[in-house]
């Protein structure tokens, strides 16, 4: 999930007398240490991960009671969440302040902030602990992904469903009404969706014929389709379909987009503030960093050739996987340091970093990726 605020992440799962340190680079989770994890999902200020067996663990900022935990204090160490231990879950999601997680049965749970409806529960209110979205009790979720205000869900048969905050169109149902239930979006119904992601005011879904839709705010072109204007029902990406891409993988940062080729090939497009997009856009005139938006799908020379298989963003950053296993990041490094990797003052690296911003991937050299938990490449993007 994407869209997260980008504020302060805090200690993310460094120890206990850690609490509150900002680290310049990764570090292992003493607190998960033997637990094997199959994929994490973040936003500004809190963080989950999903074990093998199918356990949750939260941890970070609680104040909504996002974490599961009962209560609205916040952790600074993974906390498994014990309300779901009688649950095998398949797939996490988190928005700014709200988690979703879908079970090996199909079954969803929300919790956390709930205004809008963004929890798919028949109440707008915040929750606890996780609870059971019954409204979805007829179908067999198999993927989820969550915007700062709304959810999606995707079924076994390839059926999206949208909910929470409607502004903008986001929740791609022609207007920009709010739902509190998840509700078919049926612009899709003759299409088999595979993967989905949701920025702040956007959303994109992937087809199984490799076919990228998105919908709702179109500021900085974050949508794709060559302009800024908004779109209230999901609406091919024309200049994919007619050049005959087909797309693997897609993420959503708050303001802009990705997508991964079965070519292996990155995308980016929106909001270019920070380098997020990744190309490094330099005007040789004046030897300046112009951070140009992009208002379709545009290729990122910095990784042709290097087959990337998985990519995730985050509100000013990014990150890419290869098939080799190494990870690749860019964007804002913010005070918090999100890129992982040295700062450099001015050029340097692959991607040329200056000030507070890598404009181009760089590869980070500390660990290697392992590719046997990416089953494929939606489910490595999207959870």
């Amino acid at each position: 999930g994407a869209g997260g605020a980008g504020g302060a992440g805090g200690a993310g799962g460094a120890p206990a007398e850690r609490a509150g340190v900002l680290t310049s680079g990764p570090e292992r989770l003493s607190a998960l240490r033997g637990v094997r994890i199959t994929s994490v999902a973040t936003s500004g200020l809190f963080s989950l991960a999903l074990s093998t067996g199918g356990a949750v663990y939260a941890w970070g900022y609680g104040g909504e009671g996002q974490l599961g935990q009962g209560d609205e204090a916040s952790r600074a160490a993974p906390t498994l969440i014990e309300e779901l231990s009688h649950e095998t879950v398949a797939c996490i999601a988190v928005g700014d302040d709200h988690s979703l997680a879908a079970t090996e049965g199909g079954a969803l749970y929300s919790w956390g902030y709930g205004i809008d409806g963004r929890l798919g529960l028949a109440e707008a209110e915040g929750r606890l602990l996780p609870e059971l979205v019954s409204a979805l009790g007829g179908v067999r979720v198999t993927g989820v992904a969550a915007g700062r205000w709304h959810s999606l869900a995707r079924t076994a048969d390839g059926a999206l469903y949208s909910w929470g905050g409607g502004g903008f169109g986001r929740l791609g149902h022609g207007d920009e009404a709010s739902l509190r239930l998840p509700t078919l979006v049926a612009a899709l119904s003759g299409v088999h969706v595979t993967g989905m992601a949701a920025g702040a005011h956007h959303t994109l879904a992937l087809t199984d014929a490799g076919r990228l839709y998105s919908w709702g705010l179109g500021g900085n072109g974050r949508l794709g389709h060559g302009d800024t204007e908004p779109r209230l029902l999901p609406t091919p990406i024309a200049s994919l379909v007619q050049s005959g891409v087909v797309v693997t993988c897609l993420a959503a940062g708050a303001h802009h987009s990705l997508a991964v080729t079965d070519q292996g090939a990155l995308l980016t497009w929106g909001d270019g503030g920070g380098g997020r997009l990744g190309h490094g856009d330099i005007n040789a005139l004046v030897g300046v960093y112009i951070e140009a938006d992009c208002l379709v799908p545009t290729p990122v020379e910095a990784m042709r050739g290097l087959c990337v298989v998985a990519v995730s963003a985050g509100e000013e950053h990014c990150l890419a996987v290869t098939r080799d296993g190494a990870a690749y990041t860019w964007g804002d490094y913010g005070r918090e340091s999100t890129l992982g990797v040295p700062r450099h003052g001015g050029g340097g690296g692959a991607g040329g970093g200056a000030g507070d911003a890598m404009r181009g991937p760089l590869r980070y050299g500390g660990v290697a990726m392992d590719l046997r938990f990416m089953r494929d490449a939606a489910a490595a993007c999207v959870g």
